[in-house]
């Protein structure tokens, strides 16, 4: 099944790209895409800020012969991306690269002190390893351990939020 999509009112999606309601009624006459729910118009965001853009580009076509000089036209289209954006930061589906980074370095760190907690383990079964199938039994318990680590690192973190956020108990 689909995830469902997001939807906003003809309101919610005036305020988004910051045009009045009457505006984006004329886009829709123009063959913006809405979708009707209960008899009253919805808007996908995406899909409405990719027709625009288009929109944009065919009108720059029409007037400039495939030219970008206009720059109503640019400043319209960077306001739209700009819009488009802040929705999806407020969303959080986009995570700013620092917030990311912080989060990769914590599981990275956390992971590596486990995997360095289970080797030992292993030290003296690897020095004493005579076959190939005695490598190969330790590298498999090696894998194991590993995961197993791993899980635990996982169920310890799990509940963890990243900044800006309030954090549980896991």
């Amino acid at each position: 099944m689909a995830p469902k999509v997001s939807t906003l009112s003809q309101e919610e999606f005036a305020a988004a790209v910051g045009r009045t309601s009457r505006t984006v009624m004329t886009w829709r006459q123009k063959g913006m895409p809405v979708r009707m729910i209960s008899g009253r118009p919805r808007y996908v965001l995406r899909d409405c800020l990719t027709w625009w853009e288009e929109s944009i580009r065919e009108e720059e076509r029409d007037k400039s012969k495939g030219t970008s000089n206009n720059p109503e036209i640019r400043k319209t289209a960077a306001e739209a991306d700009l819009k488009e954006l802040d929705l999806a930061v407020k969303r959080r589906e986009l995570v700013p690269l620092e917030e990311y980074q912080a989060a990769l370095d914590k599981v990275i760190g956390g992971f590596a002190a486990v995997a360095s907690g289970r080797l030992q383990q292993f030290e003296r079964e690897i020095v004493a390893a005579q076959t190939p199938g005695d490598a190969r039994r330790i590298t498999q318990a090696i894998y194991h351990a590993l995961m197993e680590g791993a899980n635990e690192f996982a169920d310890h973190t799990e509940g963890v939020t990243g900044p800006g956020e309030a954090e549980t108990a896991a």
